[in-house]
């Protein structure tokens, strides 16, 4: 679906890139799309040969603008350098 992608930031964790954008206001997911409410990995992209760990799963509702999408992009970015080091 066009509206539904996932990265892996390698080197953290989801959960911690989860709550650092948390702090700024932003949800994304981490973990099972089976169970989103645990941060479990998932357990698929493992089947599947996939990374799981600073797996990262984004939902872009309807009438998300192209600056929040930037705005997405450029947090995600500083919180992955910030706990990178």
């Amino acid at each position: 679906l066009p509206h539904l992608f996932s990265i892996v930031a390698e080197g953290v964790t989801g959960e911690q890139v989860v709550r650092e954008l948390v702090t700024q206001g932003i949800d994304i997911d981490s973990g099972s799309a089976c169970s989103p409410e645990d941060l479990q990995p998932s357990h698929v992209l493992a089947a599947m040969g996939y990374p799981t760990s600073g797996h990262l799963r984004f939902t872009l509702h309807h009438g998300v603008t192209r600056e929040e999408i930037a705005k997405l992009v450029s947090s995600v970015s500083a919180v992955v350098a910030k706990l990178r080091g």
